[in-house]
């Protein structure tokens, strides 16, 4: 998750030796970052969230009228929250997101900062460019911090990521053939911790539960109602536990860090870069990506295959991607008779509450349609 972690007195460290030389980690925040170049370069990609981190004070740095993700990301790395970071990464996908660059170069100095741009549409063009820029931001990181990033370590590094988005697929698709066998609140908690791991290790750790999963029966769960829970970014646990608590089971996801993340696999032939930039184009994409419609069929389809009985839209305040994704997202549903709440979270323990209380009135609606 990039919060500084303590580990359990006698927890044994089970990375072998090429994860053990180096302990230099690389901070990132969009779904979109090639974390492939990173692994390659011999880091360990962190994801960057500060989900359970309430915004109690103003900071005279930032707007507040801007996206909270980006607020409680700031302010935790203003508290030296996260786990020592060589850098971070950035992409160009929103303007909160340009925001929050310039204020870590102003504030931050003795962490190195690179930010990406990346396109908006799928066209053979849009790949190219971006694989240019992957292939600039390689080459900035072999400079700056004195690595070779060979073609054989960035082969290594595809395929150790790919196998870590496949283990995780498998591990939705047990989880929903077995239910009640993992509530998505822990689901979500080991994937906020994965994200901030060696690709290695964390496969290892996924394959653990992949096989504790299998051991364990298809359990009886009591009739609750079936939803998707949407959004861009989905950090705080407190709101999947409150949906799990009013009653209601979460058998899909849609948001930047759930299984959208994991989709599609980096081809291990030929032009590296431009198979990186095609997989994070061509992916289950998000709702940056607005000339792409496949995102809302996307969407649809996890509702048919789970057999969602309806969606929970958790729209970041102040996201105008959110604001122009949802009302489309609404209008499909209706056509299939899905309802969809939409709430907005603004990281406050204020707004947790008021939270509460919308998604026990959803819960209540649902359980009277069963």
């Amino acid at each position: 998750m990039g919060i500084k972690e303590v580990k359990n007195e006698g927890e044994i460290d089970v990375m072998n030796q090429a994860e053990k030389e180096s302990d230099m980690r690389f901070g990132w925040l969009c779904s979109y970052t090639p974390v492939e170049i990173l692994v390659a370069a011999g880091s360990i990609p962190t994801r960057l969230d500060a989900g359970d981190m309430f915004l109690s004070t103003t900071n005279p740095y930032i707007y507040q009228l801007i996206c909270p993700y980006v607020r409680a990301v700031f302010g935790a790395a203003q508290k030296e929250s996260f786990d020592p970071l060589e850098g971070v990464v950035f992409m160009k996908c929103c303007d909160a997101m340009l925001r929050l660059y310039d204020l870590w170069k102003a504030h931050l100095p003795n962490q190195k900062v690179y930010i990406l741009p990346l396109p908006k549409i799928q066209s053979r063009e849009a790949r190219k460019y971006f694989a240019d820029a992957i292939r600039r931001f390689s080459d900035s990181l072999d400079r700056d911090l004195g690595v070779s990033i060979t073609e054989d370590a960035l082969r290594k590094a595809v395929s150790d990521v790919n196998k870590l988005r496949s283990a995780v697929q498998r591990l939705y698709r047990m989880r929903l053939g077995k239910p009640g066998s993992m509530a998505y609140s822990r689901l979500r908690l080991l994937i906020r911790q994965w994200l901030s791991r060696h690709p290695a290790q964390a496969l290892r750790e996924v394959e653990k539960e992949l096989k504790d999963l299998e051991g364990k029966p298809a359990e009886a769960s009591p009739p609750s109602a079936r939803v998707l829970v949407a959004s861009s970014t989905l950090d705080q646990l407190q709101i999947i536990e409150m949906i799990e608590q009013a009653g209601m089971t979460v058998v899909a996801d849609d948001h930047c860090n759930g299984l959208r993340h994991f989709d599609g696999l980096v081809r291990e032939e030929g032009d590296l870069f431009l198979n990186l930039a095609e997989r994070y184009l061509m992916r289950w994409p998000c709702s940056r990506m607005q000339s792409d419609p496949s995102h809302f069929g996307r969407v649809i389809d996890e509702v048919d295959g789970t057999g969602a009985e309806g969606v929970i839209y958790v729209a970041l305040k102040y996201c105008d991607h959110s604001s122009f994704d949802a009302p489309r997202i609404r209008a499909q549903l209706k056509e299939k008779d899905i309802p969809m709440l939409y709430i907005e979270n603004d990281y406050t323990a204020s707004g947790l509450g008021q939270l509460k209380v919308r998604i026990e009135a959803f819960a209540e609606m649902l359980r009277e349609e069963l």
